[in-house]
């Protein structure tokens, strides 16, 4: 069996990577203006926003990052043309990839699962992706790791899960994917056709008897990965 892995927010807390950036970012920019609003719940909102809209092809990867930046600064009720917007996106995306750091349970499961073939497909900037792979000391695990900006499909299309399982000449029934997102991860690989466990690491209270864990360490003892 092959065992897939989301990266954000399922190995690297990328949340909590947004969070720190944007309020650097906020501490540069606006040193002595006391915010009005909660900076974090407003940037993610802005940041799930924009994503969505990337994922889907409504706007280019560049497209997306200045927009983000342009609506946080409209919220702090200043103008930012394109050209500044951009830097400032350059700025605020280095804040956000060394903020990107391993859930405590990350390296230790991935070692218990290391008799396994370990993959990544993960929607997101190829270079960024790999960044966090590589700050965190997390290449060494996987055989193959599959970025939506380089194959082309971002999820939920089942095309990246499809994608995936032919350049590993494998049947879709044969992968395990696991994620944070119930619709992107849990959702869509289970209907593209490969075997799925939601990682809730937030205990939402979705109820799916047998196929959600709470803990990466959870995955170790799964009965899906001893079934005969």
């Amino acid at each position: 069996m092959y065992i897939i892995f989301d990266l954000d927010d399922t190995l690297v807390d990328s949340e909590q990577g947004h969070i720190k950036a944007i309020n650097l970012i906020y501490q540069d920019y606006f040193p002595n203006l006391q915010p009005k609003f909660n900076i974090s719940h407003i940037w993610l909102n802005i940041t799930n926003q924009f994503l969505e809209l990337y994922f889907k092809g409504e706007l280019s990867l560049e497209q997306q990052r200045v927009a983000r930046i342009q609506k946080f600064w409209e919220i702090c009720g200043a103008e930012l043309n394109r050209g500044s917007a951009k830097k400032i996106y350059e700025k605020y995306d280095k804040y956000f990839l060394n903020s990107c750091l391993n859930f405590d349970d990350t390296n230790k499961t991935l070692q218990q699962l290391s008799k396994f073939e370990l993959m990544i497909i993960s929607n997101g900037s190829y270079a960024d992706q790999i960044y966090k792979l590589k700050n965190n000391n997390l290449m060494k695990y996987f055989k193959q790791i599959f970025i939506s900006d380089k194959v082309g499909f971002s999820k939920p299309d089942k095309r990246i899960f499809q994608y995936a399982a032919n350049e590993l000449n494998t049947n879709m029934s044969n992968c395990l994917y696991i994620g944070n997102s119930y619709p992107l991860d849990y959702i869509s690989a289970r209907d593209a056709g490969m075997k799925a466990i939601w990682l809730d690491r937030n205990s939402t209270g979705y109820d799916i008897v047998n196929n959600k864990i709470s803990s990466l360490i959870q995955l170790t003892e799964h009965p899906i990965l001893h079934a005969k």
